[in-house]
């Protein structure tokens, strides 16, 4: 239930992480916080902050118009900018703008709830002498009908000649007409592919992503079968049938995406093995290139993932293959970004392929060597450690001569990053967030079972001093959240392939506590 608060008194704090505040502000409470004194929340200005509970009170009655209006304007404001990068991290952010839209939801659907339907105008349901010549007529006919034409059209034409006014259901109408609409229900028979046509049909004309056809052909279906109740059977068997498959084989064949996908990877194929032009300093085909791989991306984003999977992952995913070896050659910039863009796409939707392919493909390697070199190309490097965090965050072990590219060093590079300031004490300019260097850190300290050959606390063993990574590491654990997780909200992985996971921030916390050099870097003036 979403918790609107109202200040009843001024209040202000020097700590940077609490909000401060006149009367009669108004707050949406983010996350229940522990100890209950405190509430975590975010005011009309954007800004996230702790607000004391006995300054605050719940407003009991707000409009939902209103309620809607107030979450519209604060998630404009809600962003880094609008927040101490001292006190308020771009995860917590992100996390406050994933809960305000939930809690939009949320209030939508109670408007939408509380709209009262379509009012059917009473109308007399003694039928009048028309419309009993109409009924008679249509009875004498109907045994002919029947044995000649038993379609849905000539029920259409009967339902059509009944009566032209509003109707309503009346015991007597249940009596006469309810059976033969069951009936008739019943004896209707749907072929196999009319749900992955109807899809397929809806993703053709809408350009809308596969679960939003899904979502829009359900809604469809179940509008007219409370609208239409002659089709309601119907309606129903089809809306079981949308629940159990959609993934016909002999319409999957014929999908508009398959033949479009197969397309961009043949232009992608003679892209790679041109090598003459691609050698070119002038690089004319930088665009062309550019757009293959955002149609790429925008199939692989919105199509069937069934589709995707069985075209991508088949025959030993010779088209990953393709994709890393392309990767591996290819330096320009845009086209790299695009690449990284694809690759988390294809991670979110089939974690099998990390630990069936891209472990055992030299696409760490390149990722951790681009994160060496490109230290100074913020963008460019959050990309590439976003894909090294998603591979290493399933926590599969690697083949061992992965440590020949990432090893103690790596690892050493990693930590100056996080900490602005290399092992000696001396000072390192770095734009890069110490949130987004120690994803890949934690990431790739998942799959280490023995902690002597644990090479993320090696590297930290050789430090003095690690004050932004174990500040930040507390705060995870405190929040009960893993940023190793860049894929979970799209992934669809097991609940129990979850929980069996470790908590990556926790793991590494156990496992330094445990060594009794590492554990003294908690202790620093």
């Amino acid at each position: 239930m979403t918790t609107i608060l109202r200040s009843v008194f001024e209040y202000e704090s020097n700590d940077t992480k609490v909000l401060n505040f006149k009367v009669d502000e108004k707050f949406i409470v983010i996350k229940e916080t522990k100890p209950y004194d405190w509430v975590y929340c975010v005011n009309t200005l954007g800004q996230l902050g702790y607000v004391p509970k006995d300054y605050v009170v719940a407003e009991q009655r707000i409009p939902e118009s209103d309620l809607l209006a107030l979450i519209d304007s604060i998630a404009q404001q809600l962003d880094s900018k609008h927040n101490d990068p001292n006190a308020i991290t771009d995860r917590q952010v992100k996390h406050a703008q994933i809960k305000l839209a939930q809690i939009r939801c949320e209030v939508v659907q109670m408007i939408f709830k509380k709209k009262t339907p379509e009012v059917i105008p009473e109308v007399d349901t003694n039928e009048s002498e028309e419309e009993t010549q109409c009924v008679d007529q249509l009875k004498e006919e109907k045994s002919v009908d029947k044995l000649e034409d038993d379609t849905p059209m000539s029920k259409g034409l009967e339902t059509n000649c009944i009566s032209s006014k509003p109707k309503v259901k009346s015991d007597r109408g249940l009596e006469t007409k309810g059976p033969e609409v069951l009936d008739s229900a019943k004896s209707v028979q749907m072929c196999d592919s009319l749900i992955p046509e109807l899809i397929e049909r809806v993703r053709v004309t809408s350009d809308l992503n596969h679960n939003m056809c899904v979502l829009t052909v359900k809604t469809v279906i179940q509008c007219l079968s409370e609208r239409i109740p002659e089709w309601s059977g119907d309606c129903l068997n089809i809306i079981k049938e949308l629940s159990k498959n959609t993934d016909n084989p002999n319409v999957l064949v014929q999908s508009s995406d398959l033949v479009n996908l197969k397309s961009v990877f043949r232009k992608l194929w003679f892209c790679k093995n041109d090598e003459q032009q691609r050698n070119n300093p002038i690089h004319r085909d930088e665009e062309i290139i550019k757009q293959y791989l955002e149609d790429l991306l925008q199939i692989i984003s919105n199509a069937n993932p069934a589709l995707i999977k069985d075209e991508i992952c088949g025959q030993n995913y010779e088209r990953i293959d393709m994709l890393v070896a392309y990767y591996q050659m290819e330096t320009r910039r845009s086209l790299r970004m695009k690449l990284y863009s694809i690759f988390i796409c294809l991670i979110s939707l089939f974690e099998d392929m990390v630990s069936d392919f891209m472990l055992t493909s030299v696409l760490p390697s390149e990722l951790a060597a681009e994160m060496q070199h490109y230290v100074d190309d913020t963008e460019r490097w959050c990309s590439a450690a976003l894909v090294f965090t998603a591979i290493f965050s399933t926590g599969h072990k690697p083949p061992i001569n992965i440590y020949s590219h990432i090893n103690e060093k790596f690892i050493s590079e990693e930590l100056d990053l996080i900490e602005c300031m290399d092992s000696h004490g001396n000072r390192i300019n770095s734009q890069i967030s110490a949130e987004n260097s120690i994803a890949p850190l934690l990431a790739f300290n998942i799959h280490f079972d023995n902690p002597s050959e644990n090479l993320v606390l090696k590297a930290l063993s050789n430090r003095q001093n690690a004050s932004q990574l174990t500040e930040n590491l507390i705060s995870y654990l405190n929040w009960e959240e893993d940023i190793t997780n860049v894929c979970a909200g799209s992934r669809q992985t097991d609940r129990q392939q979850l929980e069996a996971k470790p908590n990556s921030a926790l793991k590494l916390l156990i496992e330094m506590f445990a060594n009794p050099i590492t554990s003294k870097l908690f202790y620093y003036k």
